[in-house]
């Protein structure tokens, strides 16, 4: 549908709004398109907004690596200390993950600018988040 809507320039002319609709009640008798359900009844993804959403959340601004920075931080305390909910706790604040899906969804479409920024934002990521987190040999070699 998006792509019909922009052969007929719609994009160009005017803005095009697409709101996902999280809840809606359908009667399934009136469906005779069965071959798009799933096994359990779920419609297929709308793959176009899928994508859009990859690439949206793709844009590794200085806040990515400031949290995964702090990620590293919190997982370092977690390792010390033994604590599973400090680990727990790094992986959530990591925000890794919209960069692992960009690269899975590049490489699945062969579009190798995704999987080169993924890859160069979770390397320069880990490499701060590396860097940050281990002490400095001033500071252990003060310590008793």
């Amino acid at each position: 549908m998006l792509q019909h809507l922009r052969d007929l320039g719609l994009d160009r002319d005017s803005s095009v709004l697409v709101d996902a609709v999280t809840a809606a009640l359908a009667d399934p008798a009136a469906h005779t398109d069965w071959r798009r359900l799933s096994y359990h009844g779920e419609h297929t993804p709308v793959w176009e907004l899928v994508h859009a959403r990859i690439r949206e959340d793709a844009s590794y601004s200085p806040s990515f690596f400031g949290l995964l920075a702090f990620a590293g931080l919190i997982g370092a305390c977690g390792i010390l200390t033994s604590s599973q909910i400090l680990i727990v706790g790094a992986m959530v604040v990591g925000p890794e993950y919209s960069a692992i899906i960009s690269v899975a969804l590049g490489l699945d479409r062969r579009e190798w600018q995704p999987v080169g920024r993924g890859l160069l934002a979770l390397v320069a990521g880990f490499v701060l988040a590396i860097a940050v987190t281990l002490p400095s040999p001033a500071s252990s070699a003060s310590s008793p």
